[in-house]
């Protein structure tokens, strides 16, 4: 790749090897992206000038540009020196008309991401806090705060602006803002999450890649009030929900609020689990579901529930009749089959690609052994795992914290028992989620007799099938009659345990 940065304490590196921790600048035009539900608007355009102004001010002061652009047409830039990006900042809104760029700089391991580029969790985060910024703003995080912060000349001081959510749903950030006699220095509180009305929890670890399905799922809603994110068990239907979710939450008037069905034994306890999180109480001879559909009525919301296929029915129910009783209501559902409810758009949550895959397993097994990056030789068995997997990120990530303990060679290896191997979940997450076996019974779980004797026989084959030796293996004349196959495979399909690829076998 030919690039070397050398950080602030003097060792060098390529981005992504041990010590090449350095200073990613973030550069975007104007200001926020408009609403996603105003078809008629259309983001403002990014000045001509803009990408030779960056250009200059990145090159001028040693730094170095990623090749492509990043959300929003942001521009990333990456730097040795902490000092030098803070220079590059200031020099970069002096050059532009007044207000014109939102800044952000955050400091760590940097990653490369192929074909020029730079990526990893430290980009996404200082692209989260530009997100914040006002045009003609420069943010700092604590982490850049800290390699800078003795070290700025030119009259250039910082003022710390507090602890902030971004959306990125991780821990608070501790946010300065970068400030020259030559700038602007007074701008409007930051448009972080902790002005705004959510319950969005927070997430301890970094979510990586699908920016192209969040877009996809967002333009969903924008048009359509129910979209329920289907797909197989472990494939990340939650943790996409929240990142979409948080993408939405500065543009609900009423708030973002988030609903988890998961732990729930009883059907019953859904209209209590989303009254819960409104902060409503029963009223004594009153339906509880007539309630929130008061409450409500005219309120400019989005309502995301979570895991509602061992509810379904009630959870169906809910949803038609709050769509029906508060039109300023959108609701965005996960389950592992659709919802059933009118106007509803089921939208099937993919796999991972490979290079997003890759990047999944890294970053987590980094988490388990700090400082770990991969040899050549780690990187084509972790290739091989993520490929074996078929970039499913619940079986990706527990096979990522095997690292802990043994050579990605030997979990590639041991994917010929994958059930026995892919265990230790988070205790966090509900039983469902610590294992893949567990995630697989689950689905199994919520089967009629018919269906799983189905997805039994389906096991005799190894890869694809088409319709025609399903039936051969599935129909037994006894319950199962050749013409019922078809109409058991569409169940299985609908339930995410067959998926039909685009050549027509499944």
């Amino acid at each position: 790749m030919g690039r070397t940065v050398r950080n602030g304490t003097g060792r060098s590196g390529e981005p992504g090897q041990p010590g090449a921790t350095a200073t990613v600048l973030i550069a975007a035009a104007g200001g926020p992206a408009p609403r996603p539900d105003a078809a008629e608007e259309q983001p403002a355009a990014v000045p001509d000038a803009f990408e030779g102004l960056v250009d200059v001010s990145v090159a001028e002061h040693g730094g170095v540009r990623s090749r492509g652009s990043g959300a929003d047409g942001t521009r990333i830039s990456v730097f040795a020196s902490t000092q030098d990006a803070a220079a590059a900042a200031i020099a970069l809104q002096q050059a532009g008309t007044p207000g014109a760029f939102r800044v952000a700089l955050h400091s760590g391991p940097v990653s490369t991401a192929g074909q020029g580029g730079y990526g990893g969790a430290v980009v996404s985060r200082a692209a989260r806090l530009a997100e914040v910024a006002h045009p003609g703003q420069i943010l700092l995080s604590d982490a850049t705060y800290d390699r800078v912060a003795d070290r700025l000349g030119g009259g250039a001081t910082l003022r710390h602006l507090g602890s902030h959510r971004l959306k990125d749903l991780g821990a608070p950030e501790r946010v300065w803002q970068l400030c020259h006699p030559a700038l602007a220095a007074d701008f409007p509180p930051l448009r972080s999450l902790d002005g705004m009305a959510t319950n969005l929890p927070v997430q301890l670890t970094s979510f990586v890649g699908r920016g192209a399905e969040i877009a996809a799922v967002l333009d969903e809603i924008r048009r359509n009030r129910l979209v329920t994110l289907t797909g197989a068990g472990g494939v990340g239907k939650s943790r996409f929900a929240l990142q979409v979710a948080a993408e939405v939450v500065d543009r609900a008037a009423d708030g973002v609020w988030w609903v988890e069905l998961g732990p729930l034994t009883d059907p019953e306890q859904v209209p209590l689990a989303v009254a819960t999180v409104l902060g409503l109480r029963e009223e004594r001879g009153r339906r509880l579901i007539g309630t929130l559909a008061e409450q409500l009525h005219g309120a400019d919301s989005v309502l995301v529930v979570d895991n509602c296929e061992h509810v379904l029915d009630v959870a169906a129910r809910l949803v038609g009749e709050l769509l029906l009783a508060a039109p300023g209501v959108r609701m965005l559902c996960t389950s592992r089959e659709q919802l059933g409810v009118p106007g509803e758009v089921a939208w099937r949550v993919p796999s991972l690609d490979e290079e997003t895959s890759v990047e999944l397993f890294t970053e987590r097994a980094a988490q388990v052994r700090p400082g770990w990056t991969a040899d050549a030789d780690q990187a084509e068995a972790i290739g091989r795992i993520c490929r074996r997997l078929d970039g499913l990120p619940l079986a990706i990530e527990l096979a990522a914290a095997r690292t802990r303990m043994m050579h990605p060679a030997q979990i590639a290896e041991g994917l010929d028992d994958r059930f026995r191997l892919l265990t230790g979940g988070t205790r966090q997450a509900v039983p469902r989620q610590q294992t893949l076996e567990a995630s697989v019974a689950w689905s199994y779980d919520l089967l009629d007799e018919r269906e799983r004797a189905v997805l039994r026989r389906l096991s005799v084959f190894a890869g694809g099938f088409t319709l025609d030796s399903a039936e051969a293996v599935c129909a037994d004349g006894a319950g199962i009659e050749a013409y019922s196959v078809l109409e058991l495979l569409a169940r299985l399909v609908d339930k995410s345990l067959v998926v039909v690829d685009s050549a027509g076998h499944r």
